[in-house]
């Protein structure tokens, strides 16, 4: 009888079992095909904001559009229809026009390719507009984006005939400040990843306003193909569609996140408003968070069955974990030093090049000129002063405890500042001679001749800083180094400055 007993229990413990795994295998199912069915309405009803917010703000733009449109069909008809026309009629016109649209300025582009503002000043805009596209129009806008001093504006031109005294006016056209468009399209709705664009048919950006995660290209279809688009959707179909002028929506992944893409087009120049946001910025409704409630729920009785499985797997992880962190320690103090040993040995390689110069050239001038012995002593000592630099950078090379610590000793002494302009001048001579650049030191502001400090290193600064002036400065130009004192109190000084007339560092370069 217990025996039986026995064998019903193991009966109903495997019945026990085999209806958990039921219980979890019917779980996992449900939520599969649950997530699945609710994740494409989700899909559907994002697409479906994002582009109603598109066509709103598409719509505040057109009707703005439009009304520059009017405005500027008025200045058109006024300045043709009046019978006689001065200079000064135009320009009092186009003045009473600004002060009614409230926009940046008016003006007219005359038939020699001149354009004039309302104020009587002539422009050049930075993206020319040429006659003949404002006139292939035939009274309907043109419209580009232009800088006009300094300031970002979208021109709005139509063509215009009239003849005046003295010149022929082709087209009038209107600018309007980007900066106007800001404030009237306000901050995005949904975060600060989200951003506006408006682009032309063909893809090249107009405006944009967004954050660093915007479309950072000149062209949208470039940025989309360096992403990853969604399946369902097709760059090649967003261009067709652009293209004959239909809205849509486009799902793709940048910087590991689902990010949403509407574009619907304007009335005007076969142009597209662009507006993208994040996935996880958008509503998903009441529906979708019932479902993780019930989600959570299914979800907590798959995570209890699976805990005792990842009990032994978290155990012995950890053990690897732990011999996997001493190995990253160590390859990190290895790499470490070996990385500051190749950023010593790289900028005294650099450093070393200089004097070397010097050398080589003190002696290629002495073997021209060995037959004057005043010169070839002359020439002799500034090899000297070349060479004995070269070798206390050798010296300094030759220092390993200092490449590996990263760190340099600083050993100081009385430095003879004239001791120093000499071998500094006849160390960069010969490079300075090559390109015929004149390097002067000016110390005329110098009242202290005698100074602490490590001599060596403030030679390899100075020397540094002349040598590249000197590499970076065109044949004929000028290195001047002034040397001053600091008059701070309780902090004197002595302060070198190195200026010349190269090229410069680039602006992005500077914190480098």
């Amino acid at each position: 009888m217990s025996m039986k007993k026995e064998q019903t229990t193991k009966k109903r413990i495997k019945a026990a079992y085999v209806l958990i795994l039921i219980i979890v295998l019917f779980c996992l199912v449900f939520e599969m095909v649950s997530t699945y069915r609710l994740t494409a309405q989700i899909d559907v009803s994002n697409r479906k904001m994002v582009l109603n917010y598109a066509k709103q703000t598409a719509s505040r733009l057109n009707d703005k559009f439009s009304g520059i449109d009017i405005s500027l069909s008025e200045l058109k008809k006024d300045v043709e229809s009046a019978e006689e026309y001065t200079m000064q009629q135009l320009l009092g016109r186009m003045q009473r026009y600004d002060e009614n649209w409230g926009q940046y300025k008016s003006g007219v582009m005359f038939a020699d390719g001149q354009n004039m503002l309302s104020d009587g000043s002539f422009i050049t805009l930075q993206n020319e507009i040429a006659i003949n596209d404002v006139l292939s129009y035939s009274g309907q806008l043109n419209v580009t984006y232009q800088v006009v001093d300094e300031r970002e504006v979208l021109v709005f031109a139509k063509p215009c005939e009239r003849q005046l005294p003295d010149r022929t006016v082709n087209a009038v056209f209107a600018a309007f400040d980007l900066e106007n468009l800001k404030d009237m399209l306000g901050e995005n709705d949904y975060s600060n990843s989200s951003f506006l664009a408006l682009v032309q048919n063909d893809g090249d950006t107009v405006w944009k306003q967004g954050s660093e995660n915007a479309v950072g290209k000149l062209n949208c279809f470039e940025e989309l193909q360096d992403l990853s688009v969604n399946k369902a959707d097709s760059i090649q179909q967003m261009e067709s569609r652009m293209k004959v002028s239909m809205e849509g929506t486009l799902l793709y992944r940048k910087n590991g996140h689902d990010q949403y893409l509407a574009y619907v087009p304007f009335h005007v120049n076969y142009w597209y408003l662009i507006v993208s946001t994040p996935a996880e910025t958008i509503d998903y409704t009441v529906l979708s968070r019932q479902h993780y409630t019930t989600s959570g729920v299914l979800l907590t009785v798959i995570i209890v069955m699976g805990l005792f499985g990842l009990w032994y797997l978290v155990l012995r992880n950890r053990s690897i974990a732990k011999d996997n962190e001493k190995l990253q320690r160590a390859n990190e103090l290895a790499n470490k030093a070996n990385e500051a040993k190749r950023d010593f040995l790289a900028k005294v390689s650099h450093e070393i090049r200089t004097p070397l110069n010097g050398v080589m050239g003190m002696l290629a001038l002495a073997k021209r000129d060995y037959g004057q012995k005043d010169k070839c002593f002359e020439y002799m000592d500034k090899a000297v002063i070349s060479a004995q630099y070269l070798l206390s950078l050798i010296n300094d090379v030759l220092d390993m405890s200092s490449i590996e610590s990263g760190r340099m000793k600083l050993t100081e002494r009385t430095v003879d500042f004239n001791e120093l302009k000499n071998e500094l001048t006849a160390i960069v001579e010969t490079e300075a001679q090559k390109k015929h650049i004149s390097v002067k030191i000016e110390d005329a502001a110098l009242e202290h001749y005698y100074f602490l400090a490590d001599y060596l290193r403030l030679r390899q600064i100075l020397m540094n800083l002349i040598s590249n002036a000197i590499k970076y400065t065109g044949e004929g130009g000028t290195v001047l180094v002034r040397v001053s004192e600091s008059r701070e109190e309780g902090n004197p000084g002595i302060v070198f400055a190195v200026q010349d007339n190269g090229t410069g560092i680039e602006k992005d370069k500077l914190d480098e």
